[in-house]
């Protein structure tokens, strides 16, 4: 700061002179450059991410991490004036733990905030919304029971739990935990599960790139469950670093960033009026 405060005094000095206009220029250039480098942080932000959960976070075919998640937490910490955020693979048994030890500032991923959550971790802005639904086949015998997949150290996992996730009068389930959505994709395409328990947006990227499961599976309409995403951050007290996560949030939401990720990461997503309300909503003012 106290070199930017000489700089500018010295353009202050140069502007009495009439033949130093080209100075000036390149003077102005330097002082631009020089403000934002006092502006940004000098440490990085160490963000989580999963690596098993398309399309918000998941490691890509040349095993980059991507996903809507991802590339939102990237645009909060360009706002915030990090460096480029150090990216820590996590997988859904360890990602709060990982979290809770510093691993990380941020995870980014399919997290729902909770209440019982919110008790150990701070949490962000509502990031996105989506329900739990169900995978089964679209043919099934009456006296057939279904093994049915999910992932453990979930909400999902709280849903069968709790009873939420049935077969009614027509069809008999019977649960198995898996390691990753993957896992489960491949279960089910090789006739070892019938079906599986996600949140729907997770479910239909997954048929989307299983394309084989479209003609032997299909996706409930009735959601069984409201999940809101949030960031979630370790510094549980610390509400500073909270409020200028949400206040980077809601500048992408007000800007059309957040949409534009929708559009690029879900578009089966991408004229939806319940995302675009929450958005809107979610646009504070500066």
């Amino acid at each position: 700061m106290v070199l930017l405060r000489r700089v500018l005094w010295l353009g202050r000095k140069l502007q009495g002179d009439p033949g130093m206009h080209n100075v000036l220029g390149k003077f102005a250039a330097l002082t631009t450059a020089l403000f934002a480098m006092s502006q940004a942080h000098a440490e990085e932000l160490a963000i989580c991410f999963r690596v098993d959960a398309p399309p918000f976070s998941y490691l890509n075919e040349t095993n980059e991490p991507a996903g809507y998640s991802v590339d939102l937490c990237r645009h909060v910490a360009r706002i915030l004036n990090y460096p480029p955020p150090e990216l820590v693979p996590v997988t859904v048994e360890n990602r709060f733990e990982a979290l809770k030890e510093g691993q990380c500032s941020l995870l980014c991923g399919a997290t729902t905030v909770t209440i019982k959550r919110r008790e150990d971790f701070n949490f962000s802005l509502i990031s996105f919304v989506t329900d739990t639904a169900l995978m089964f086949p679209k043919t099934t015998s009456d006296a057939e029971t279904l093994q049915i997949g999910y992932l453990d150290n979930t909400t999902t996992k709280d849903n069968i739990d709790t009873g939420r996730v049935t077969g009614g009068e027509t069809m008999a389930f019977e649960f198995k935990s898996v390691e990753s959505h993957q896992v489960a994709a491949k279960a089910i395409l090789g006739g070892e599960l019938a079906g599986y328990v996600a949140d729907r947006d997770i479910l239909t990227t997954m048929m989307a790139n299983n394309p084989a499961m479209n003609d032997t599976h299909r996706i409930s309409r009735v959601g069984l469950s409201y999940e809101p995403y949030a960031l979630a951050m370790a510094r549980k007290g610390d509400d500073q670093f909270r409020f200028d996560v949400d206040r980077a949030l809601a500048e992408l939401f007000r800007n059309g960033t957040a949409l534009a990720l929708v559009k690029e990461h879900i578009p089966s997503r991408s004229q939806d009026e319940i995302l675009e309300t929450l958005f809107d909503i979610q646009s504070i003012p500066k």
